[in-house]
């Protein structure tokens, strides 16, 4: 019987432990486990603000992108528009050297030099030019100055302009 006995207090004192170690640790599982649902919140929203930030990053690689694309469209543009200024600039220099040659030297023009010289006389008389003529004067112009318009320098008229003021006085 004390055996019984001291089953039974072994037993209540084995729930009376399991009782308050329940009642003194609970407040501590309590806390800690608004600790996890206040880190799986906070975790949530920085989950929430690296997606927002990839999508932004994203949007912003797209312009980056889309502008860089734009200006090298930009550049080729002007770069058309340049060399098509400067195929005019060497046109210009080329007629007027031809001209010389042909008025005051009084030599034959060889043949692609009498193509290019009519064409761009109908420039200077402001006519229409056929795309022939558009053609002839460029393709003469590139064929001469190639390099100059690739590397995109200015046309020098000095001792032409020179030579035709000589021709003036």
């Amino acid at each position: 019987m004390k055996k019984g006995i001291a089953l039974l207090i072994a037993g209540i004192s084995a729930v009376f432990s399991f009782l308050f170690g329940f009642l003194v640790r609970q407040p501590k599982i309590n806390k800690t486990k608004k600790q996890i649902e206040l880190l799986q919140s906070d975790n949530s929203k920085l989950i929430t603000m690296i997606d927002d930030s990839k999508d932004k990053y994203q949007e912003l690689l797209i312009q980056h992108k889309a502008l860089k694309a734009m200006q090298r469209r930009k550049r080729i543009v002007l770069n058309e528009k340049i060399s098509e200024n400067l195929i005019m600039q060497y046109a210009i220099r080329e007629y007027l050297i031809l001209l010389l040659k042909n008025g005051r030297e009084h030599l034959e023009l060889e043949k692609d030099e009498v193509s290019f010289f009519n064409s761009f006389e109908k420039v200077i008389n402001g006519e229409k030019l056929t795309k022939q003529d558009k053609t002839n004067v460029k393709k003469f112009i590139i064929e001469k100055y190639q390099t100059e318009i690739k590397e995109l320098k200015e046309c020098e008229y000095t001792e032409t302009l020179e030579s035709i003021n000589k021709v003036i006085k």
